[in-house]
């Protein structure tokens, strides 16, 4: 009897506990996931492309012209009359700088030499210069000249030797076709003055 009792207790507690499980179960529907958008792709952003630099347009007054070694039959015979060279001329400008406010006496002594010497494929005279600061030479120089056919006078370098108290601070020479360095004409054989401004006039 008493192992009935038992039993009947064990089989109560079961549903008991089944009753109780039941109870705190709800049954519901499945429902389908909510689609999740997919996330964009990261892509680096294109790089700006740079514009083109463009260098400016020289201006046609200040434009150097070409220079042809051909042109050049007797180059050593500067009688352009406006810029004649004859070896052993010697030439004194004097004048004043403005330095800082004050004028300072200036000159420069310009000889002819009778020394010659091929730049470019162009035989040169050469010219020996002295610049002249307040009486202290600041820069002595050796520069080259030569006349076209058509009696323009070209500048074709210079080697210059610049000055502080009497010691050589530096040399900054320049020789067509050297770096970059281009001849250009000093002075034509028929120079104009069609784009002279005067004032008052």
């Amino acid at each position: 009897m008493r192992h009935f009792h038992m039993i009947s207790t064990v089989v109560a507690l079961f549903l008991m506990i089944t009753a109780a499980a039941c109870g705190n179960t709800s049954l519901t529907t499945p429902t389908a996931p909510t689609p999740v958008a997919p996330e964009p792709a990261l892509t680096e952003a294109p790089e700006a492309e740079e514009a083109p630099t463009q260098e400016p347009a020289a201006d046609p007054e200040f434009a150097l012209p070409d220079f042809d070694s051909a042109k050049f039959d007797n180059p050593t015979v500067i009688n352009n009359k406006y810029f004649p060279m004859t070896p052993g001329t010697e030439s004194v400008f004097e004048g004043f700088t403005e330095e800082g406010g004050q004028q300072i006496p200036h000159s420069i002594t310009f000889t002819v030499t009778d020394l010659t010497k091929e730049v470019a494929g162009v035989r040169t005279v050469v010219a020996y210069i002295l610049d002249y600061s307040d009486g202290e030479l600041v820069e002595a120089e050796i520069a080259f000249y030569a006349q076209d056919n058509d009696g323009n006078v070209w500048f074709m370098g210079e080697y210059p030797e610049v000055y502080e108290q009497g010691e050589i601070v530096e040399a900054p020479a320049w020789i067509p076709g050297l770096k970059g360095a281009k001849a250009g004409i000093v002075m034509k054989a028929d120079p104009q003055l069609d784009r002279l401004i005067v004032d008052g006039l």
